[in-house]
């Protein structure tokens, strides 16, 4: 199975060095999965046979096998944050180490899915949760299967029976999760476990079946993955059915091949990659991960090389050694060792990313730039709930007074709007001028605007922009309006760069896309929405001054600033005429459709980040950017400060 094994691992290589040209190679992790069930099953059989299976000879071989490699990888990525990250980012990194060592990875990553959270490629460990899941496999199968088969000598049941019943059940719940919420069952071990489970049912009775298939039949199934990996399986979302096919027809491809000893799969490199394929798949994500967060993702080869060196080391030096240790102490001795480093990575974690480092204060005004503001208040939520006769549920809402009677102001929009209304807010509060944000993450407050990524999705969208228009409503000294959104996002439903690629394969759309049809057009739908909403600020003799987006980077601004002593990346001076290449055209029609409205006034935030060739990542000694498109709060204070002789007149103040 080691050629099967080197397959597999390079498929997840090259999807994580190569994304565009290997967009299916994820499935990689779901053939480990099954390979895993189907040769753990298949050793325990052997043993139950022999009367030989013992729980703790099973278990200290788990431990020899996997923690010492493991155990290195994780003080590594320790070491490395203690030099160069963020206390932010270090602390995350802490608590990854401590979720890593102790296998629960997997439910970290699912409580950390959200609107705000850092790229994959931003969390070196990120790749462990699959490890997680098979360790947690590794607990329950055994016991298991020693049950199943207790009861197959005293009753009528048979295993295969059992053992397909839970991979029916398992199957069927994964199913149930995906369709519920795919971003969550992606890392869920209850939407997983079937995947190993096939592996099991395999070795149970499926591949007795396979074996005996023609060879013509496998050959034949492999041309077909040929086929089907790239058509089906670059969908950006965990779909149990598609990889549930591609399992099927990958395991009557190599059952058959491996039982042949066929020459393909025993070929020495792909051998070789199947012996490394352990500490391949630990260090690749952790080098690729660290070249992302410093800004150095051009030099992708140069990392897959140090990824095979790194791997080569860690097989020949700590993992094929420590598979030779028979005694239990030693055993014991790296589990207790790995239970220890994630404790120690909890107390970073618990120390903030231990902020007194020295690299750490040099770049401490740096990385406080990045620091966000809560999305809600008690004021506002006490203002919408007054006019609203019950909470909100859109998700900013902030304001510096809870009566409407006093909002003269309202900054409307999406998660930029939320960004900009900190500068405004600071700025106009000199002035004894309360205002309000109202806005969505990522559903922007257009009339009409309702988006989601499905039906029940848009629904909830529906709800958010319907409250926010019934608060505004509400407020009967509204003067000014500032609207401002992520706007190529919701014209082109594609993210920028390598940050939103999981959006850019699975992005939210119009509610129109939902009710079918061949001529759905975002461009035109976000243009109407615009339209409807200036209609009605015009209609209720309010003042807008619309915000063109800021330059999208499509890399995290962290990779910006200085750490310690790696010299920066040369992308953080971007070409003026590459965010035109993005946004000139959707801002352009823009204008035409604000133009329109004599209440409208159009600020261009590119102005402010870019000069006549370059735009900025980090101006005059202040970072510009929160993440890969949201502007920072000292930029936002600045914008602020600049356009406050605008905002004063459009509120008639002087």
């Amino acid at each position: 199975m080691d050629g099967v094994r080197g397959i597999a691992v390079a498929l997840v290589i090259l999807f994580h060095f190569f994304p565009d040209a290997f967009p299916f190679g994820y499935v990689g992790v779901d053939l480990f999965f099954v390979l895993s069930g189907y040769l753990i099953t298949r050793v325990i059989l052997t043993r139950l046979d022999q009367g030989r299976f013992s729980f703790a000879e099973f278990y200290r071989n788990r431990a020899r096998r996997l923690f010492p490699a493991l155990s290195i990888l994780l003080l590594v990525a320790l070491a490395v944050g203690y030099m160069f990250l963020f206390p932010q980012e270090y602390a995350q990194l802490g608590l990854h180490v401590n979720s890593s060592a102790w296998y629960y990875q997997n439910f970290r990553l699912m409580h950390e899915i959200g609107y705000w959270d850092a790229a994959a490629l931003a969390k070196p460990l990120l790749h462990l949760w699959s490890l997680a899941i098979e360790e947690q496999f590794y607990l329950v199968w055994p016991a298991a299967l020693v049950l199943f088969m207790l009861l197959e000598r005293r009753s009528s049941l048979r295993l295969s029976h059992m053992t397909a019943a839970a991979l029916a059940l398992f199957f069927t719940i994964s199913i149930f999760l995906a369709e519920r919420d795919a971003q969550s069952a992606f890392y869920n071990t209850l939407a997983r476990v079937w995947e190993p489970l096939l592996g099991a049912a395999l070795a149970v009775f499926l591949d007795n079946w396979i074996v005996q298939l023609p060879r013509k039949v496998a050959w034949a199934a492999f041309v077909i993955l040929l086929v089907y990996a790239p058509l089906a399986l670059d969908i950006g979302q965990y779909d149990p059915l598609r990889i549930g096919v591609f399992l099927l027809l990958t395991s009557i491809w190599f059952v058959p091949l491996a039982h042949d000893r066929n020459r393909w799969l025993s070929h020495p490199a792909l051998v070789w990659l199947g012996l490394t394929s352990y500490s391949l798949y630990l260090w690749h994500y952790l080098v690729i991960s660290f070249l992302f967060i410093f800004g150095y993702q051009a030099y992708a080869f140069g990392g897959l090389l140090a990824s095979f060196v790194l791997a080569w080391a860690s097989f020949n030096l700590v993992e094929a050694p420590a598979r030779r240790q028979p005694s239990y102490g030693f055993a014991l001795a790296v589990t207790v060792v790995l239970a220890f480093i994630g404790l120690l990575g909890y107390g970073v974690y618990a120390q903030e990313g231990l902020p007194q480092r020295t690299v750490a204060q040099i770049y401490e005004d740096q990385s406080a730039q990045l620091i966000r503001e809560p999305k809600t208040n008690d004021a506002c939520i006490k203002l919408a709930t007054t006019i609203l006769g019950k909470a909100p549920v859109f998700d900013y809402c902030k304001a510096a007074g809870g009566s409407p009677d006093v909002i003269s102001y309202a900054v409307v929009g999406d998660s930029h709007a939320e960004v900009l209304y900190n500068g405004i807010r600071d700025v106009l509060a000199k002035k004894r001028i309360q205002g309000v944000l109202l806005a969505n993450s990522g559903k922007p407050a257009y009339l009409g605007g309702y988006r989601g990524k499905t039906p029940k999705d848009v629904e909830t969208s529906r709800e958010k922009i319907d409250q926010i228009y019934r608060v505004l409503d509400g407020l009967d000294q509204l003067r000014l309006v500032v609207l401002t959104t992520r706007m190529a996002i919701y014209a082109t439903e594609r993210g920028f760069g390598e940050t939103e690629r999981r959006f850019t394969q699975n992005p939210t759309h119009y509610a129109s896309y939902f009710e079918g049809g061949d001529n759905y057009n975002p461009e035109k739908l976000f243009l109407k929405y615009l339209n409807q909403t200036l209609k009605y600020f015009e209609h209720r003799h309010v003042n807008v001054i619309l915000m063109l987006e800021n330059p999208e980077l499509g890399f995290p601004p962290n990779a910006c600033l200085q750490r310690s002593f790696l010299p920066l990346p040369k992308h953080c001076l971007i070409p003026r005429t590459q965010v035109d290449a993005r946004l000139g055209d959707i801002k352009r029609k823009v204008s035409e459709v604000a133009n329109r409205f004599s209440n409208v006034t159009v600020i261009d935030l590119e102005d402010f980040f870019c000069d006549s060739q370059t735009c900025y990542v980090v101006r005059n000694g202040t970072m510009l950017y929160a993440d890969d498109d949201h502007m920072s709060l000292a930029a936002s204070r600045q914008i602020a400060q600049q356009i406050e002789p605008l905002l004063l007149s459009k509120l008639g103040q002087k």
